[in-house]
């Protein structure tokens, strides 16, 4: 059993997940959140009904898609730094800054492997360098956790998390 708190990040259906307790393994449960061999981690943001389905390509929602934007500013941060999505939305990142800075989820491209991340099955991303006014899109059919950054500005902790439930 892990006990968690949820809690509500800038008043959108986001959630993070935080450890509160110990990890007790109990009657074959072998661990808890994630995609298979992935625990989850203090801080981790994972909306509660994807947890345990990371990797999986997402059921098509009864909804129609959105547009979800992410600025890209002079301050060195992607606003919103965390985002959760349904499978089909758009997310679109738009340079509002007059700084250059790239959109990257491809594993082998951060100096700190953790900064990129991919579920099981999704296909890599980079935006290429974005000036001033650019915009990037991306559509996200594959359920779990990314984790990209912007490749110039990785030093700066310029670094973004998607959730596709």
């Amino acid at each position: 059993m892990v006990p968690l708190e949820m809690t509500l990040i800038d008043n959108r259906r986001t959630r993070t997940l935080i450890l509160v307790g110990a990890l007790t393994i109990g009657s074959g449960t072998a661990g808890c959140g994630g995609d298979a061999g992935t625990p989850a981690r203090a801080g981790t943001t994972i909306p509660a009904d994807t947890a345990a389905s990371a990797g999986e390509p997402a059921a098509p929602d009864s909804a129609p898609p959105r547009l979800v934007r992410i600025e890209v500013g002079d301050d060195m941060r992607f606003s919103p730094a965390s985002v959760s999505v349904r499978m089909g939305d758009t997310v679109e990142w738009v340079v509002t800054g007059s700084i250059p800075h790239t959109v990257t989820d491809a594993p082998g491209t951060a100096a700190v492997r953790e900064h990129t991340v991919l579920p099981p099955g999704a296909a890599p991303w980079h935006s290429g360098l974005l000036d001033t006014g650019a915009r990037y899109q991306q559509v996200l059919h594959v359920r779990g956790t990314y984790a990209y950054l912007c490749v110039i500005h990785e030093a700066n902790s310029m670094l973004g998390a998607l959730v596709v439930r």
